[in-house]
């Protein structure tokens, strides 16, 4: 998450492909045991992804996970649902 708020770091991240990494990460079904456990990670993964999609490649990437998102940012937990929202309107800003 650290690694994308710099231009540089964003690069590097797309150059080694770490946004299916990512996706797969946020697209795992969980229990509510599990939601719990995870809730840290799924939170860093959605803020990485947001870094990402400030870079024009990214948010081309991220459009097409859309879907993903949308469903993060109908989860119960707040801060989960607030970081998928942020994630939403980062990939579909229009310069």
């Amino acid at each position: 998450m650290n690694t994308v708020i710099i231009r540089p770091g964003k690069y590097l991240c797309l150059e080694l492909d770490v946004i299916p990494v990512l996706l797969r990460l946020l697209s795992e079904e969980e229990d509510e045991e599990r939601k719990k456990r995870r809730k840290t990670l799924v939170i860093y993964c959605l803020r990485a992804l947001t870094g990402l999609s400030e870079a024009p490649e990214g948010r081309v990437i991220l459009s097409n996970e859309l879907p993903l998102l949308e469903r993060r940012s109908n989860e119960q937990d707040e801060d989960v649902r607030r970081a998928a929202q942020t994630a939403i309107k980062v990939v579909t800003w229009k310069p």
